[in-house]
């Protein structure tokens, strides 16, 4: 993975990508359009925190996954694995199913309990998002 590479001057206009093996030969209008490039083609992260790598050390490893990019942190790739492949990490078992009135996801689980109460929340705005939240299955 290529180091950050340095910024280019904010007196400039425009942005173009620093990294050697870059063939995208358009310049940026903004420098955080020129941050998303770096981070989204070339897995290169800015950050002021000296210690930082922006390196993605955890990777899916479930068969046929196809989010190849990996993951900056344990945390989001436990996400990721619950969210997508139903894989389920120590006391993280708890899943979700909406009790709400005329629900138009009946059958819908969450296996995210902040994705759950957002839902209660838009669609059930008129219920009781705490009980509803504890009548998980």
């Amino acid at each position: 993975m290529p180091s950050v590479p340095p910024e280019p001057s904010t007196s400039s206009r425009f942005f173009r990508c620093a990294i050697p093996e870059c063939t995208y030969d358009r310049a940026f209008a903004s420098l955080s359009d020129l941050h998303r490039h770096q981070r989204d083609v070339h897995d290169v992260h800015q950050s002021t925190d000296s210690n930082a790598t922006g390196s993605r050390f955890y990777r899916c490893d479930v068969s046929g996954c196809t989010h190849d990019r990996g993951f900056a942190t344990q945390t989001d790739l436990n996400r990721h694995q619950k969210g997508v492949h139903g894989i389920y990490q120590g006391n993280d078992s708890i899943s979700y199913r909406c009790q709400g009135k005329d629900c138009n996801h009946p059958d819908k689980i969450w296996p995210r309990r902040d994705n759950f109460r957002g839902h209660l929340s838009r669609i059930h705005p008129n219920e009781n998002v705490e009980e509803l939240t504890e009548r998980y299955i």
